[in-house]
């Protein structure tokens, strides 16, 4: 994860322990990826033909699904070399701490979590950079204005996976990394023991899911729920098509980000100051 990450483990838990951590990390934050991506892209998957349970017969127990252009099968896009969602990441990330636990017999999840968590920022900055200039669609609706690295334009000559005919686009991994690298270094350099406080796993989870359900108003994704026909890259087949792309529907990641939200305020009772308490 980092030096700083092996640094802190060889005095606070040892190196044995901390590499199967690291280990059960991994897996299953893998297997989060994965699922959280095939939840992502639901809307090219989920078909409704002629009844209920012939579309459930058909997307949960056929290797390719629908097999329809622009449709993808539900068990061939788990197992697929691509395809993975950081945000079923870090929500795994927090089972696999404690799995971990679990089978070590410790206590103190926030402890292992937050050893971690500035390491595991920074490899995931260092991921979206290939987000960023492999073109890999994972960018945002045109912009009308051009000004790298915040916005870009990519081509399929020069290697990009997904062309934007020319037009500037929002670089939406830029501004992940921007928010994933602060964190980092908050973390690193915050007067407070870092082991010892239980806020920032929550802290990285809201900030992540309150800008996720802000790009996705600006992101070319599908809804996770409405009509899923033509709404999602593979149905971009000119620059007319991506100019006026627009936001079609609530996406997955949006509806994740309101429940989080939601269940912070309401934990928090902020949502009892904020909204009731004046009226």
């Amino acid at each position: 994860m980092s030096v700083y990450s092996l640094k802190k483990a060889s005095k606070w838990m040892g190196v044995p322990k901390f590499l199967l951590l690291l280990i059960i990390v991994n897996f299953v934050c893998i297997l989060g990826c994965k699922v959280f991506y095939v939840l992502e892209i639901w809307g090219r998957i989920w078909y409704f033909e002629n009844t209920f349970v012939n579309s459930v017969k058909i997307v949960f127990f056929t290797w390719d699904g629908f097999n329809r252009v622009g449709q993808l099968g539900l068990w061939s896009a788990f197992v697929s070399g691509s395809g993975r969602s950081l945000l079923g990441a870090i929500v795994f990330f927090y089972f696999a701490i404690r799995l971990f636990c679990k089978i070590s017999n410790e206590k103190g999840i926030d402890e292992y979590m937050n050893l971690l968590l500035p390491g595991a920022l920074l490899g995931i900055s260092i991921g979206k950079i290939g987000c960023w200039i492999s073109g890999d669609g994972d960018f945002g609706q045109v912009v009308g204005f051009h000004l790298p690295p915040l916005s870009l334009a990519y081509s399929t000559a020069d290697g990009a996976i997904v062309d934007t005919y020319g037009m500037s686009v929002l670089n939406l991994p830029f501004i992940e990394i921007i928010l994933f690298v602060s964190l980092s270094i908050l973390f690193i350099i915050s007067p407070l023991k870092l082991e010892k406080n239980r806020d920032f796993f929550s802290i990285t989870l809201l900030f992540y899911l309150g800008l996720r359900f802000v790009l996705g108003f600006l992101s070319l994704e599908s809804p996770f729920f409405g009509p899923y026909e033509n709404l999602d890259l593979s149905a971009l087949k000119s620059g007319e098509d991506l100019r006026t792309y627009h936001w079609q529907g609530i996406t997955f990641r949006q509806l994740v980000a309101i429940i989080y939200i939601t269940n912070v305020l309401i934990k928090t009772k902020l949502i009892r100051k904020i909204i009731i308490k004046p009226w």
